[in-house]
């Protein structure tokens, strides 16, 4: 009877019939993994005489994160029928994925039967307010980079619809190892200190050294900037910031007093140059 219910559920799942099993990451609360996780449990939850429960997984062909990357190597099963995986490398992918990410397993559970199954959107550290209440006043400090040499050229005050996402120190090392960004581009660090000197925010963002040119009837080509420029957002109520940037090329740190207060900086006539 065991073998025959499979083969139907089988039949099923191949003609598109969607399934009631989900794939849950026992780790996260409320949708949200804490950004000091150690571990990541993929456990596969269906109905079973009524109700929801876990249900082994016998065999694993593919663990794929939603940005792309193949976390296959790090998962293996456990006793329970899980996968767990508490490799710092598998860490690294996620922490370096994005705020918010899935993850998709393939593979056949104790029964025999295939699935490919997503987990629910997830999110490192905390889930955004998405009823507005979380939007706050924050500064846009542009930087352009003109003969290896960061120089500010416009700040904004702006309101944020949601917290600016602060990096731990983890997070910026595990950007720094497996970030993706184009050949063309490069990762920098931000980090802004209080008035005595404590790293309070931390971010990362990139800078491109080619741009595409729209030629009208020929299509697109790629040219080189001479003058690559990036934007940084920073909560208000910070000293200074520094800009860490990547091997060999110098950083720079600017007196944040002084950026607000540059009326040059305040229209974007150096932007536009």
């Amino acid at each position: 009877m065991r073998t025959i219910v499979s083969l139907l559920a089988a039949t099923f799942l191949s003609f598109g019939v969607a399934s009631a099993a989900t794939l849950r990451i026992v780790e996260a609360t409320n949708d949200v993994v804490p950004k000091d996780f150690t571990t990541i449990t993929l456990q596969l939850i269906d109905w079973v005489k009524g109700r929801q429960q876990p249900v082994p997984i016998r065999s694993v062909e593919a663990v794929m994160l939603s940005d792309g990357a193949n976390l296959t190597k790090y998962f293996a099963l456990r006793s329970d029928g899980s996968l767990s995986a508490n490799d710092d490398a598998v860490a690294d992918e996620i922490l370096a994925g994005g705020r918010s990410l899935r993850i998709q397993f393939r593979g056949v559970d104790g029964d025999g039967i295939p699935r490919t199954l997503w987990t629910e959107e997830f999110w490192l550290g905390a889930r955004p307010a998405d009823d507005g209440s979380a939007r706050q006043k924050i500064n846009t400090f542009w930087f352009r980079l003109v003969d290896r040499v960061f120089q500010p050229v416009l700040v904004q005050d702006i309101v944020w619809p949601e917290p600016l996402d602060n990096l731990t120190e983890r997070q910026v090392q595990a950007f720094r190892r497996r970030g993706r960004v184009g050949p063309d581009a490069k990762l920098i660090t931000v980090l802004a200190y209080d008035s005595q000197g404590n790293v309070i925010f931390r971010t990362m963002t990139m800078i491109a050294f080619s741009m595409q040119v729209e030629h009208i009837g020929s299509g697109t080509s790629t040219i080189a900037d001479p003058k690559p420029t990036f934007s940084v957002n920073v909560p208000l109520g910070v000293s200074r910031i520094e800009i860490v940037a990547w091997d060999g090329q110098p950083g720079a740190t600017f007196d944040v007093q002084k950026l607000t207060s540059d009326p040059r900086l305040r229209t974007d006539e150096l932007l536009r140059q």
